[in-house]
């Protein structure tokens, strides 16, 4: 195997590195394809502008499960499989920087590739994965190639998981800059979670036996995919109706969602930027959106999907809960920063 490590210099400052690891494949006919394996090992540090927490924004924050448990994982994973003598295609194992500052690195690695792109048969992003609760692991992306979704579910039989698939490859993580440059993905994911982005997302609270139960797993997909003697096609997939020019989906709103499990239908408060469209119309922490310029909001997803179908300079009317009664509200869409 062989480790290197690879600069991305997408914006000027510091200098942050990817760290790479490749491990030959076996097999003479196949080891000229391969497969990615990645997590991003950069966080939010002392907080600053992506932290959510309103009350100590400049604190430290771990990032435990965001996403030292994704990138545990990748180590782990480059471990077993040099130990075992390799898979017949290459695997190529990334540590990603700059992912919180906007997919900055991988959409570098997608530029500059340790291994030939288009010979990329499949690209596994590991982010926020030491939290499984209830057995729930998400998985996206399983429609981004041919079979993919069968193989996922044939690897899921057996290991105590209960699978949330899911075929839309677009989400802001790492695997969207593969899927972009046309290459299959797949994305796990364990959950939300209320520390997301803040000071307590702390290693006491992940569950390494969830993650060493995800780890295996995620093992099992990348042999099926390394043994297959025909890589997954790749299928290209509609992409979200809108996509912000400022980095990020959709329009600016302002709302910092409770990222913790939701006891009713709607998405609960946790904190409005001040002075942003939010905050101007006069949502308030503890509010719950049940309704978006005439869509009903169930679930922090219906939210995100609505705001991706408009444009900064809209104005859309969003319907509250606030102490059990209902209150409507206008508010004027900006532009992401």
């Amino acid at each position: 195997s062989r480790w290197d490590r690879r600069r991305s210099h997408t914006r000027p400052g510091p200098r942050r590195s990817h760290v790479v690891g490749l491990l030959p494949g076996t097999d003479p006919r196949l080891k000229d394809e391969a497969i990615v394996i990645g997590a991003h090992y950069d966080h939010l540090g002392r907080g600053g502008e992506g932290s959510l927490a309103s009350d100590e924004p400049s604190a430290i924050h771990p990032g435990a499960d965001d996403n030292a448990s994704g990138t545990a994982a990748v180590m782990a994973l480059a471990k077993a499989f040099a130990t075992a003598g390799g898979l017949p295609r290459t695997l190529v194992f990334v540590a990603f920087a700059a992912e919180e500052m906007g997919l900055l690195g991988s959409s570098h690695y997608v530029k500059h590739p340790a291994f030939p792109l288009k010979k990329t048969a499949l690209m596994v992003n590991l982010d926020m994965i030491g939290r499984l609760r209830d057995a729930k692991l998400y998985v996206a992306g399983v429609d981004s190639a041919t079979g993919l979704r069968q193989l996922v579910t044939k690897a899921a039989q057996g290991p105590g998981l209960s699978l949330q698939l899911r075929g839309d490859p677009y989400s802001p993580s790492d695997h969207t800059a593969f899927y972009t440059a046309e290459r299959p993905v797949l994305f796990l994911f364990t959950g939300a979670h209320s520390d997301y982005h803040r000071p307590t997302d702390t290693w006491e609270k992940l569950n390494p036996q969830g993650l060493e139960t995800v780890t295996a797993f995620v093992a099992r997909v990348i042999a099926a995919v390394a043994r297959e003697s025909v890589p997954p096609g790749y299928v290209k997939l509609k992409a979200p109706p809108m996509r912000s020019r400022g980095g990020g989906y959709g329009p600016f709103f302002g709302v910092i969602p409770d990222f913790g499990e939701a006891e009713q239908p709607g998405v609960r408060i946790s904190g409005v930027r001040p002075g942003s469209p939010a905050d101007q119309a006069g949502v308030q922490v503890g509010d719950i959106i049940v309704k978006f310029a005439d869509v009903a909001v169930k679930t922090l997803d219906d939210l995100t999907f609505v705001l991706r179908t408009k444009r900064p300079g809209d104005r859309v009317e969003v319907v509250i809960l606030r102490e059990g009664q209902e209150r409507q509200v206008q508010a004027t869409l900006a532009e992401r920063r």
